[in-house]
Protein backbone atom coordinates (compact mmCIF):
# COMPACT_ATOMS: atom_id res chain seq x y z
CA UNK A 1 0.00 0.00 0.00
CA UNK A 2 2.84 2.39 0.82
CA UNK A 3 4.50 1.73 -2.55
CA UNK A 4 1.19 2.34 -4.36
CA UNK A 5 0.46 5.54 -2.45
CA UNK A 6 3.91 6.90 -3.28
CA UNK A 7 3.59 6.19 -7.02
CA UNK A 8 3.02 8.88 -9.64
CA UNK A 9 1.25 6.40 -11.96
CA UNK A 10 -0.59 3.13 -11.51
CA UNK A 11 -0.39 0.54 -14.27
CA UNK A 12 -2.71 -2.45 -14.66
CA UNK A 13 -2.08 -5.47 -16.88
CA UNK A 14 -5.56 -7.07 -16.86
CA UNK A 15 -9.10 -6.73 -15.48
CA UNK A 16 -8.05 -9.19 -12.74
CA UNK A 17 -5.29 -6.83 -11.66
CA UNK A 18 -7.84 -4.02 -11.17
CA UNK A 19 -10.28 -6.22 -9.26
CA UNK A 20 -7.65 -7.77 -6.98
CA UNK A 21 -5.96 -4.43 -6.32
CA UNK A 22 -9.34 -3.15 -5.16
CA UNK A 23 -9.86 -6.23 -2.96
CA UNK A 24 -6.49 -5.61 -1.33
CA UNK A 25 -7.55 -2.07 -0.47
CA UNK A 26 -6.03 0.11 -3.19
CA UNK A 27 -7.57 3.55 -2.74
CA UNK A 28 -8.80 4.48 -6.20
CA UNK A 29 -10.12 7.74 -4.75
CA UNK A 30 -6.53 9.02 -5.03
CA UNK A 31 -7.38 9.27 -8.73
CA UNK A 32 -3.84 8.75 -9.95
CA UNK A 33 -3.20 8.67 -13.72
CA UNK A 34 -3.28 5.09 -14.97
CA UNK A 35 -1.61 2.96 -17.63
CA UNK A 36 -3.76 0.13 -18.99
CA UNK A 37 -3.29 -3.05 -21.01
CA UNK A 38 -6.53 -4.29 -22.59
CA UNK A 39 -9.93 -2.80 -23.32
CA UNK A 40 -11.52 -4.65 -20.39
CA UNK A 41 -8.92 -3.22 -18.04
CA UNK A 42 -9.60 0.29 -19.30
CA UNK A 43 -13.35 -0.20 -19.00
CA UNK A 44 -13.04 -1.17 -15.33
CA UNK A 45 -10.64 1.68 -14.59
CA UNK A 46 -13.10 4.19 -16.01
CA UNK A 47 -15.51 3.06 -13.29
CA UNK A 48 -12.86 3.73 -10.64
CA UNK A 49 -11.08 6.94 -11.68
CA UNK A 50 -11.66 10.12 -13.66
CA UNK A 51 -7.93 10.68 -14.18
CA UNK A 52 -6.02 10.09 -17.40
CA UNK A 53 -5.87 6.48 -18.62
CA UNK A 54 -3.11 5.72 -21.11
CA UNK A 55 -3.60 2.73 -23.40
CA UNK A 56 -2.31 1.55 -26.75
CA UNK A 57 -4.17 0.93 -29.98
CA UNK A 58 -5.89 -2.30 -30.98
CA UNK A 59 -5.33 -5.18 -30.39
CA UNK A 60 -4.46 -3.66 -26.97
CA UNK A 61 -1.37 -5.77 -26.32
CA UNK A 62 1.65 -4.83 -24.22
CA UNK A 63 3.54 -4.13 -27.43
CA UNK A 64 0.87 -1.66 -28.63
CA UNK A 65 0.93 0.06 -25.25
CA UNK A 66 4.70 0.41 -25.40
CA UNK A 67 4.34 2.09 -28.80
CA UNK A 68 2.02 4.66 -27.21
CA UNK A 69 4.33 5.20 -24.23
CA UNK A 70 7.33 5.98 -26.46
CA UNK A 71 5.95 9.44 -27.21
CA UNK A 72 5.60 10.32 -23.51
CA UNK A 73 8.10 11.24 -20.80
CA UNK A 74 8.31 9.20 -17.59
CA UNK A 75 11.74 10.42 -16.49
CA UNK A 76 11.95 10.01 -12.70
CA UNK A 77 8.30 8.98 -12.36
CA UNK A 78 7.41 6.23 -9.87
CA UNK A 79 5.08 3.64 -11.38
CA UNK A 80 3.40 0.73 -9.59
CA UNK A 81 2.40 -2.05 -12.00
CA UNK A 82 -0.39 -4.25 -10.66
CA UNK A 83 -0.29 -7.71 -12.20
CA UNK A 84 -0.53 -11.44 -11.66
CA UNK A 85 2.45 -13.35 -10.36
CA UNK A 86 4.77 -14.54 -13.12
CA UNK A 87 4.25 -13.85 -16.80
CA UNK A 88 6.13 -11.42 -18.99
CA UNK A 89 7.82 -8.39 -17.42
CA UNK A 90 7.99 -6.31 -20.58
CA UNK A 91 6.23 -3.27 -19.16
CA UNK A 92 8.52 -2.84 -16.14
CA UNK A 93 11.65 -3.24 -18.23
CA UNK A 94 10.44 -0.81 -20.90
CA UNK A 95 9.40 1.86 -18.40
CA UNK A 96 12.71 1.60 -16.56
CA UNK A 97 14.48 2.00 -19.91
CA UNK A 98 12.52 5.27 -20.20
CA UNK A 99 14.16 6.37 -16.93
CA UNK A 100 11.07 5.70 -14.83
CA UNK A 101 11.16 3.92 -11.47
CA UNK A 102 8.73 1.07 -12.22
CA UNK A 103 8.09 -2.07 -10.23
CA UNK A 104 5.53 -4.86 -10.24
CA UNK A 105 3.05 -5.41 -7.43
CA UNK A 106 1.70 -8.96 -7.71
CA UNK A 107 -1.93 -9.06 -6.55
CA UNK A 108 -3.00 -12.52 -7.71
CA UNK A 109 -1.57 -15.86 -8.76
CA UNK A 110 -2.58 -18.15 -11.61
CA UNK A 111 -2.64 -21.83 -10.69
CA UNK A 112 -3.24 -24.28 -13.54
CA UNK A 113 -5.98 -26.79 -12.81
CA UNK A 114 -5.02 -30.45 -12.64
CA UNK A 115 -7.08 -33.59 -13.31
CA UNK A 116 -9.82 -31.66 -15.10
CA UNK A 117 -13.01 -33.71 -15.39
CA UNK A 118 -14.75 -32.85 -18.66
CA UNK A 119 -16.92 -35.97 -18.83
CA UNK A 120 -20.22 -34.12 -18.43
CA UNK A 121 -19.27 -31.64 -21.14
CA UNK A 122 -18.21 -34.50 -23.40
CA UNK A 123 -21.54 -36.26 -22.91
CA UNK A 124 -23.52 -33.06 -23.42
CA UNK A 125 -21.60 -32.19 -26.59
CA UNK A 126 -22.68 -35.46 -28.24
CA UNK A 127 -26.22 -34.14 -28.63
CA UNK A 128 -25.86 -30.36 -28.21
CA UNK A 129 -23.65 -27.63 -29.67
CA UNK A 130 -21.40 -26.03 -27.06
CA UNK A 131 -20.11 -22.48 -26.80
CA UNK A 132 -16.82 -21.87 -25.01
CA UNK A 133 -15.94 -18.46 -23.56
CA UNK A 134 -12.21 -17.68 -23.53
CA UNK A 135 -10.97 -14.94 -21.23
CA UNK A 136 -7.26 -15.81 -21.18
CA UNK A 137 -4.70 -17.77 -23.16
CA UNK A 138 -3.45 -19.60 -20.07
CA UNK A 139 -6.91 -20.79 -19.06
CA UNK A 140 -7.82 -21.95 -22.54
CA UNK A 141 -4.52 -23.77 -23.04
CA UNK A 142 -5.24 -25.83 -19.92
CA UNK A 143 -8.79 -26.57 -21.08
CA UNK A 144 -7.76 -27.36 -24.65
CA UNK A 145 -5.13 -29.91 -23.63
CA UNK A 146 -7.68 -31.76 -21.51
CA UNK A 147 -10.49 -31.43 -24.06
CA UNK A 148 -8.47 -33.03 -26.86
CA UNK A 149 -8.49 -36.27 -24.85
CA UNK A 150 -12.18 -36.30 -23.91
CA UNK A 151 -14.37 -34.20 -26.23
CA UNK A 152 -14.72 -35.46 -29.83
CA UNK A 153 -14.26 -32.73 -32.43
CA UNK A 154 -13.76 -30.07 -29.75
CA UNK A 155 -12.16 -27.79 -32.35
CA UNK A 156 -15.55 -27.64 -34.10
CA UNK A 157 -16.98 -25.82 -31.07
CA UNK A 158 -18.02 -22.19 -31.17
CA UNK A 159 -15.69 -19.89 -29.23
CA UNK A 160 -16.23 -16.42 -27.81
CA UNK A 161 -12.85 -14.83 -27.10
CA UNK A 162 -11.91 -11.68 -25.24
CA UNK A 163 -9.52 -10.13 -27.76
CA UNK A 164 -8.15 -10.24 -31.28
CA UNK A 165 -4.91 -11.66 -29.87
CA UNK A 166 -6.86 -14.58 -28.39
CA UNK A 167 -8.69 -15.00 -31.69
CA UNK A 168 -5.38 -15.59 -33.46
CA UNK A 169 -4.25 -17.97 -30.72
CA UNK A 170 -7.33 -20.23 -30.78
CA UNK A 171 -7.33 -20.27 -34.59
CA UNK A 172 -3.74 -21.51 -34.45
CA UNK A 173 -5.06 -24.48 -32.46
CA UNK A 174 -7.57 -25.35 -35.19
CA UNK A 175 -10.75 -23.57 -34.06
CA UNK A 176 -12.53 -21.75 -36.87
CA UNK A 177 -15.89 -20.54 -35.49
CA UNK A 178 -14.67 -17.68 -33.34
CA UNK A 179 -16.40 -14.49 -32.18
CA UNK A 180 -14.55 -11.61 -30.53
CA UNK A 181 -16.12 -9.84 -27.53
CA UNK A 182 -15.35 -6.23 -26.68
CA UNK A 183 -13.25 -7.28 -23.68
CA UNK A 184 -12.65 -9.98 -21.08
CA UNK A 185 -15.08 -8.66 -18.50
CA UNK A 186 -18.16 -10.79 -17.85
CA UNK A 187 -20.71 -8.35 -19.23
CA UNK A 188 -18.95 -8.05 -22.61
CA UNK A 189 -18.57 -11.83 -22.96
CA UNK A 190 -22.23 -12.23 -22.06
CA UNK A 191 -23.32 -9.54 -24.55
CA UNK A 192 -21.50 -11.37 -27.35
CA UNK A 193 -23.19 -14.64 -26.33
CA UNK A 194 -26.63 -13.00 -26.56
CA UNK A 195 -25.66 -11.51 -29.93
CA UNK A 196 -24.80 -14.90 -31.46
CA UNK A 197 -27.58 -16.78 -29.64
CA UNK A 198 -30.49 -14.31 -29.39
CA UNK A 199 -32.98 -17.03 -28.42
CA UNK A 200 -30.90 -18.21 -25.46
CA UNK A 201 -33.00 -19.20 -22.46
CA UNK A 202 -31.44 -18.57 -19.07
CA UNK A 203 -31.82 -21.55 -16.77
CA UNK A 204 -31.04 -19.99 -13.40
CA UNK A 205 -32.13 -16.88 -11.56
CA UNK A 206 -28.91 -15.43 -10.23
CA UNK A 207 -28.52 -11.85 -9.04
CA UNK A 208 -26.87 -10.67 -12.23
CA UNK A 209 -27.98 -11.64 -15.70
CA UNK A 210 -24.55 -12.63 -17.00
CA UNK A 211 -24.10 -15.05 -14.08
CA UNK A 212 -27.34 -16.70 -15.10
Amino acid sequence: QEIANDADYWAFTSPNSVEYAQKFGLDFAQNKPCISIGSGTTKLLKQMVTSEIIQGDKPYTTEKLLNALESLSFDGQKISIFSGEGGRRLLENALNDMCADAQYVDVYRRVAAENINLSEIATYSQSHPIVIMVSSQEAFSTFHDAALQTIPNVTHSTLIVASERLEQFVKSLGYSTVYVADSAISQDLFNKLIEIAPNLTLTTEDTTQEDS
